[in-house]
């Protein structure tokens, strides 16, 4: 069931997502990597599905690639 936190939660996950790749194409990897576990912990609070997945899942994933 989403809320509206996760649906804050969700958005902030995706900013983040968004200044990993920026930093990464930089080959800056120390800051990189802490945004990419920022990025794990803040999706590890947005609640499950029905289908076991979290809500935004999908576009989070794409938006880190």
């Amino acid at each position: 069931m989403k809320t509206l936190m996760d649906s804050h939660l969700h958005k902030i996950s995706l900013d983040i997502a968004i200044a990993f790749k920026e930093y990464y194409a930089k080959g800056d990897m120390q800051i990189a990597n802490e945004l990419l576990t920022a990025y794990r912990n803040i999706r590890r609070h947005i609640n499950k599905g029905e289908d076991g997945k979290r809500y935004g899942s999908r576009i989070a994933y794409e938006t880190m690639q």
